[in-house]
């Protein structure tokens, strides 16, 4: 709890979590390397916080807050015992929380399920692409395939998201995508900042009227 893990917190951001007002947590670090990567600052630079001090945070806020968001980096790549105090903790002040992550951690995301309410997987590509994204072992992308499957056939509120670009995308990936996970939502590609682990140009793919 008094460790660095944390890189920054942010507040007010509606649309990290739906239907709350939360509290975003960066976690730092992250075991991919994304060529679109808006967050690179938080993978790389080393933690500014502690778990202790966002909870004394969120506390502070005297009750306007109603839910905290687990963002990275990869909030599942810290020790699980970490992750399930901090939950248990976030519980019982009366926060809902909210869970992002990229899927490749399934046994803590099996294992912090009870704790929370609500997660968002990214879904980066079709299986077969993935690499296109980012360097994946196999190991990685069937965690990923559990995750998926474990939040579709189970109660409680999920999301899954792909963000788009060229040349990583087509349009037709996009539909066979969309066939296979109906609920999938995509995000256009926007430059948020240095992309340190980009390995060729990007750019924003439009999304056709019917994906939107």
């Amino acid at each position: 709890m008094n460790k660095k893990r944390i890189h920054s917190v942010l507040d007010g951001s509606f649309l990290d979590f739906p239907g709350e007002v939360p509290v975003t947590v960066f976690f730092s670090g992250c075991n991919l390397r994304c060529q679109y990567c808006s967050n690179a600052d938080v993978v790389v630079k080393p933690p500014q916080m502690t778990v202790k001090q966002v909870l004394d945070f969120v506390k502070e806020g005297g009750g306007f807050y109603t839910g905290v968001c687990l963002l990275g980096g990869e909030p599942l790549s810290q020790p699980l015992d970490v992750l399930v105090t901090f939950c248990e903790e976030l519980k019982k002040l009366g926060f809902k929380v909210k869970v992002d992550t990229n899927g490749t951690f399934f046994d803590k995301l099996k294992a912090l399920y009870s704790r929370i309410d609500y997660v968002a997987i990214d879904v980066k590509h079709l299986w077969e692409k993935y690499e296109l994204v980012t360097p994946i072992t196999q190991k990685q992308l069937h965690n990923i395939q559990k995750s998926v499957e474990f939040i579709r056939t189970h109660s409680k509120p999920y999301q899954l998201r792909t963000t788009v670009c060229t040349p990583i995308h087509t349009v037709e990936d996009l539909y066979t995508l969309k066939r296979q996970f109906p609920e999938l939502m995509f995000q256009e590609y926007s430059l948020q900042g240095p992309q340190l682990f980009k390995r060729k140009p990007l750019s924003p793919l439009t999304l056709p009227q019917d994906l939107r």
